[in-house]
């Protein structure tokens, strides 16, 4: 088993890197391990044909958002939709590299872990990984979704992975389409759920972008089929440029029931291990880096 590290992260999605960005601030040692090749999670952004367009929401709450960015030097990143609403000029992801670009510490991507457990030797947690190798720290921050979190709680805490086990996730699809300024459809036929700007950055000049979020009714939709489907509901005009994204855990059910109860949970945790993350307490962009700092602040209590 490896040298012990001081906090191991398990999840690169904005609350995991969230946490090693709060961790960095105070120069703790971190570790960091992400499954997949870019950190961020659901949040993505693509550029086509001129538009810039995000696979997650393109509107973030200004109120709670806006002191981050200060903190982060990039106030300017960002543009009014409304008095309440933001978006990023140049798409989400920039708030994912801006994070990124300020970690320090060892970052492992292309690898999952499989369980944690308690340290055979001594005092902390042994990390399995998939490649069959164990990773040794005194704290563990696991910063991935309930499908995930369930699994990886087997063995340290199974009462955790029972109250995890049938989580739900609402099926929404963004939806993100460019037209002209003159042929914008109306957004009658699907009033809230859509999204428009015509911000220069993000489109070209006379055109617009709207992100539409569309629920999948049917499970074996291909993301081809649910462009079609809303490009219809909208009136049938062939955009040029679209873009849909689809991430399972993006938008959690569970959180929203009167009977979900996170604290209860949190008491479940052994000594030295948080659980964060949309998935346990509802927080948008904003308050998701935010609570990290309470969350550090819980974990070295």
């Amino acid at each position: 088993m490896s040298k012990q590290r001081e906090v191991l992260i398990i999840g690169g999605g904005l609350s995991g890197i969230a946490v090693a960005y709060a961790l960095q601030k105070r120069q703790i040692d971190y570790t960091l391990i992400e499954v997949k090749p870019k950190l961020g999670g659901a949040i993505c952004t693509v550029y086509q044909n001129g538009y810039i367009m995000d696979g997650v929401n393109l509107a973030h709450r200004r109120a709670t958002l806006e002191p981050v960015l200060a903190e982060l030097g990039i106030a300017d990143a960002v543009y009014a939709l409304d008095e309440e609403r933001i978006a990023f000029v140049q798409g989400t992801d920039v708030l994912v590299q801006q994070l990124a670009k300020r970690l320090h510490g060892r970052i492992i991507q292309r690898m999952a872990v499989t369980s944690i457990g308690a340290h055979p030797y001594g005092t902390g947690y042994a990390i399995c990984l998939e490649n069959g190798l164990t990773l040794s720290a005194k704290r563990v921050v696991v910063a991935v979704s309930a499908p995930y979190a369930e699994r990886i709680f087997r063995t340290l805490a199974p009462s955790i992975s029972e109250q995890l086990l049938n989580y739900e996730y609402d099926p929404i699809v963004r939806v993100s389409l460019g037209y002209a300024l003159n042929e914008l459809p109306s957004t009658d036929a699907l009033g809230e759920s859509i999204t428009v700007t015509d911000h220069p950055a993000r489109v070209p000049r006379g055109y617009g972008l709207m992100q539409v979020a569309w629920r999948i009714t049917d499970a074996t939709s291909s993301l081809n089929q649910v462009v079609d489907t809303v490009v219809k509901q909208l009136g049938g005009k062939a955009p040029i440029a679209s873009f849909a994204h689809y991430w399972r855990e993006s938008d959690p059910l569970t959180v929203a029931k009167p009977e979900w109860n996170p604290s209860a949970i949190e008491q479940l945790l052994p000594e030295g291990v948080l659980l964060v993350g949309n998935c346990y307490r509802p927080h948008d962009l904003g308050e998701r880096i935010r609570f990290a700092d309470h969350a550090i602040q819980q974990l070295f209590r």
